[in-house]
């Protein structure tokens, strides 16, 4: 669909876009695309690292990315599955990313199922970078074979129910 015929069939819906999912190696191509679509941010919906050396470098490459996007008025940001939850050297891959990831340009988008599923409280995790965090998203994922539910400060209920629209968060 070309951007003037998704223009107006979002205008008919009466929905905006605020971000488009598309993956880094894809991205620096889609930047004019995706902002003159409307969006403020160009979110990676997958990743592949796997220790802190990779993460670190995957938070380098978005770096790159967001810097060549605020040109064009976006922000680069990262949708979380279950991986990123693994752990090295004591903590959580998702971790290295966020530290390493320029707030300016960079931006994250939680996947709380995915965080819950991980064993992760998602309203904590929130909580513990609250400025990286422009988008929530927000059901329930089921869990994968042999993994349990997490045991948390919060109730799932509770850490959906903090997220509201409009991407805003309330604690």
């Amino acid at each position: 669909m070309d951007l003037q015929a998704l223009q107006s069939e979002l205008k008919r819906l009466n929905l905006d876009a605020i971000n488009s999912h598309i993956g880094v190696d894809q991205m620096e191509d889609q930047f004019d695309f995706v902002s003159r679509l409307g969006c403020s941010y160009i979110i990676a919906p997958a990743a592949s690292f796997y220790d802190k050396e990779s993460a670190e470098k995957y938070a380098e490459q978005l770096n790159g990315l967001g810097k060549k996007a605020a040109s064009y008025g976006l922000k680069v940001g990262f949708h979380n599955h279950l991986s990123e939850f693994y752990k090295d050297q004591g903590k959580c891959l998702m971790d290295y990313v966020i530290e390493n990831s320029d707030p300016e340009t960079v931006t994250f988008e939680l996947d709380a199922g995915w965080a819950y599923a991980a064993g992760v409280d998602p309203l904590a995790y929130i909580k513990k970078n609250p400025v990286m965090w422009k988008a929530i998203k927000r059901y329930k994922t089921k869990l994968p074979n042999q993994m349990s539910r997490p045991k948390s400060s919060s109730t799932w209920s509770t850490a959906t129910t903090s997220c509201t629209p409009g991407r805003t968060f309330r604690s």
